[in-house]
C-alpha cells in the first residue's frame, strides 16, 4: 500500500520566485514601454516646432 506524501517547500519557494520574476520582467517591460512612449512623444513635438519655425 502507497501513502501520499506531503509536497515539500521548495515548490513553494520555487513558485515565488517565478511570480518575482515574472513580476520584475512585467514592470521592467513597463517602464521600458514608457520610456519609449516619452521619447517618441517628445521626439514627434520637437519635430512639429522645428517645422513650425523654420
Amino acid at each position: 500500500m502507497t501513502t501520499p506524501t506531503q509536497p515539500s517547500a521548495a515548490p513553494t519557494r520555487r513558485v515565488r520566485r517565478n511570480i518575482a520574476r515574472r513580476l520584475a520582467r512585467a514592470a521592467l517591460f513597463a517602464a521600458v514601454r514608457g520610456v519609449a512612449y516619452a521619447a517618441g512623444a517628445t521626439t514627434v513635438t520637437v519635430i512639429i516646432w522645428w517645422i513650425s519655425n523654420r
